[in-house]
């Protein structure tokens, strides 16, 4: 017994990709990719998005050689996505899986300080302006400019932002400090100065004469325990004042002045920097007496005879607060 009729052939598919290897797109952008299949025949198409959006599907009737197509999709949601293509004919059916790592463009803005007192805890805030901040992966690496540098790589834990971190520094000084946050979309690379130091502790002022003529010069000694970078103002009552902008902590230093005129001053003096500002004052007051001029005596026995008195007078032009001796 024969039996008649038409005989069909498929031919195997093969060759099938998604192109680009790797995809990295932004959120709410369209991605393009290309579909390929090297050969194959009466060929039934589907393809997935893995967002859940419809999946497509088509057919390519006859042979297929050499065929390619440009796709695109926009993604509204940044996540782990599966772009699922799938060929199928009599002969078998073939898929082609690619991950998609859909995310958003990093947008941070750096909350931070510009100076830290000595080895307290300093602290950094990376916060995002876009408040869907990608959950997926982004990468840290901050150099705090005192050969310490700290990473986190594919950092993911739940929203990246915000973003909390601490830092102590063991010197005081000036340190360049740089962030440089990236993800597979984009990077950013925030960088300032921080001023490290320490309060100011114990000024002193002192004198040691209370009691001076006009004119006559004297010092004001000046100690302060412990701080950098302090900036100095001295008042001394006569409406002068002068101003040291980088005094030395742990020493001593002295100031000449003199007063013009007689009266009674008070000095006070003025101590800061970037993390504290202090005043001081000399204990008590200081009394300036008005300089002695024109001393004469008067009178002219200079020789006179034993058991008499003499008279003598003195006159001074100017002067206060004078002790005849």
């Amino acid at each position: 017994l024969f039996t008649t009729g038409l005989i069909r052939m498929e031919e195997r598919i093969s060759g099938m990709s998604i192109i680009p290897e790797v995809i990295f797109i932004k959120t709410s952008v369209a991605l393009n990719f290309n579909l390929t299949m090297a050969e194959g025949s009466n060929v039934s198409i589907t393809l997935s998005y893995g967002d859940g959006s419809l999946q497509e599907a088509w057919l390519l009737p006859g042979d297929v050689t050499g065929y390619e197509i440009l796709m695109n999709h926009l993604y509204s949601t940044p996540a782990l996505y599966n772009i699922i293509y799938t060929a199928t004919n009599l002969v078998g059916s073939i898929t082609v899986t690619k991950g998609i790592s859909v995310q958003n463009e990093i947008d941070l803005i750096l909350d931070a300080p510009n100076i830290s007192k000595y080895q307290d805890e300093f602290s950094w805030i990376f916060d995002c302006s876009n408040p869907s901040y990608s959950p997926t992966k982004a990468s840290f690496i901050f150099d705090m400019g005192d050969e310490k540098i700290y990473t986190k790589i594919n950092y993911t834990n739940g929203n990246v932002c915000p973003f909390l971190f601490k830092h102590s520094y063991s010197s005081d000084g000036f340190y360049q400090f740089t962030a440089n946050i990236q993800n597979d979309i984009n990077s950013q690379v925030f960088s300032q100065i921080i001023q490290v130091g320490t309060e100011i502790n114990g000024p002193i002022l002192s004198v040691a004469k209370y009691i001076l003529y006009e004119k006559e010069v004297f010092q004001i000694d000046v100690f302060v325990e412990a701080g950098e970078n302090i900036e100095f103002e001295i008042d001394f009552g006569d409406r002068i004042t002068k101003r040291i902008v980088d005094i030395p902590s742990g020493q001593l230093i002295s100031i000449d002045h003199y007063y013009e005129s007689k009266g009674t001053y008070n000095i006070s003096a003025t101590f800061h920097n970037v993390f504290s500002y202090l005043t001081a004052t000399v204990p008590g007051v200081l009394y300036v007496y008005e300089n002695i001029t024109g001393l004469e005596i008067l009178g002219t026995p200079l020789h006179y005879e034993i058991g008499n008195t003499a008279t003598v007078f003195w006159k001074v032009a100017t002067g206060s607060h004078i002790v005849f001796t």
